[in-house]
């Protein structure tokens, strides 16, 4: 059996690659499942929006410290939602960075080890504009603190 198939959104969930996994891992717990099913209604989520990093203009961000395992999502409003998880306690930069790219801390999502942060952007054009902003910042070597 799949993650996917644990949650009550299996249309949803079996698009994204967490939800292909076998559900052996004794990191995907019951709350990981609960959680899922809740960030469904919490974001009023339609379907899976494919996203990438270069799309969003965050190909410069480096994915194992600050984007990893990035999903996307379209709400029911047209905003577009993209979930990051990363594994282990996020550095400081880390977090300053997805503060100013507009994410915040969310319920676990992927696995019990992980920290999930989810952004709700109105457009693509949104998230390109704030990553262009905080490139630049990157560039000077200031903190991303808001």
């Amino acid at each position: 059996m799949t993650c996917a198939k644990l949650t009550n959104y299996v249309h949803i969930f079996s698009k994204v690659y967490w939800g292909g996994h076998p559900h052996n891992d004794p990191g995907i717990t019951s709350e990981i499942i609960t959680n899922r099913n809740n960030f469904i209604l919490d974001y009023d989520i339609v379907r899976v929006k494919e996203l990438s990093h270069s799309q969003l203009g965050l190909d410069w961000v480096d994915y194992y410290s600050t984007l990893g395992h990035m999903e996307g999502y379209k709400a029911g409003n047209g905003d577009i939602i993209v979930v990051v998880s990363i594994y282990g306690e996020p550095k400081a930069l880390a977090l300053a960075t997805l503060r100013y790219l507009g994410f915040d801390l969310y319920a676990k999502l992927y696995h019990t080890g992980a920290y999930t942060f989810v952004a709700d952007y109105k457009s693509i054009s949104e998230a390109r504009q704030l990553s262009s902003e905080a490139q630049l910042l990157a560039k000077q070597n200031k903190l991303l603190w808001k």
